[in-house]
């Protein structure tokens, strides 16, 4: 069984089954014991409610660590890709700030975008992080990334720009937390199901000129402007995003 609190895990014998070398990502899968220190080391879940799932699974198979994953999977606790991270024993990296990362969205020319939680208002974002090793090897692309955050916190609020909501940096990693927005860019569907419809194409590029007027009249121009760069939510306009490459009007090109 389970140890009745996580303050007990220490002490609590492990198995034959629970350390046999089951394969997780190429590396041997953790006990429960590692998977629950994992767990809380890794902050998504408090340690008073690991405590409290505990000791509801003591029954049943809580022998094997990726049944106690399965679990938390299933009652909402952890998402499958921070289950896998923890049963790979990886649980550094997965709340940055105040931002808890639920699964990779798309990874991009700097970096890895990822859908994360805000712990403070449990509103969803899209958290776009550079990692230290780049950030130190690249200064262009910090530079970029410095650039985007700048700007995006500049511009106005308009249906047709994705909103920058928060920027900062936690122990070393650089992030931009973005408003989230479902569906695909209007690359994905153009690559996923042919030439777009006359209408629907007609409607983006007129939402997307709006966008870029909005950010022309507070004084930015966007430079990078294409399919990649343009979301399409399943309702509602669509949305210009990455500002990485923007100027401000009168201010010269870099080098």
């Amino acid at each position: 069984p389970l140890p009745h609190t996580i303050s007990d895990i220490r002490e609590v014998p492990t198995t034959p089954v629970s350390r046999a070398p089951m394969s997780v990502h190429g590396a041997i899968a953790p006990s429960v014991v590692d998977f629950l220190q994992a767990c809380s080391a890794s902050g998504l879940v408090e340690r008073a409610r690991l405590d409290q799932l505990a000791q509801a699974h003591a029954a049943g198979d809580a022998r094997r660590p990726e049944a106690v994953a399965d679990y938390l999977v299933k009652l909402g606790e952890l998402t499958r890709f921070q289950a896998d991270k923890l049963l790979a024993g990886v649980p550094q990296g997965l709340a940055i700030g105040p931002y808890r990362l639920l699964c990779p969205l798309a990874r991009g020319g700097m970096g890895v975008v990822y859908l994360a939680r805000d712990s403070r208002t449990a509103g969803l974002v899209a958290l776009k992080v550079l990692p230290p090793r780049r950030a130190k090897a690249e200064p262009r692309t910090l530079a970029r990334f410095e650039r985007e955050k700048e700007i995006g916190l500049a511009l106005p609020t308009h249906p047709s720009l994705v909103q920058t909501i928060d920027a900062g940096q936690d122990a070393g990693v650089h992030f931009l937390a973005l408003e989230y927005v479902p569906g695909r860019t209007m690359r994905q569907a153009v690559t996923d199901d042919g030439p777009m419809p006359l209408g629907a194409a007609a409607r983006a590029f007129a939402d997307a000129a709006r966008g870029l007027h909005a950010a022309h009249k507070a004084g930015f121009v966007h430079r990078d402007f294409k399919p990649a760069n343009l979301m399409l939510p399943p309702t509602g306009p669509a949305k210009l995003l990455d500002f990485g490459f923007a100027l401000r009007i009168g201010e010269a090109s870099p080098a």
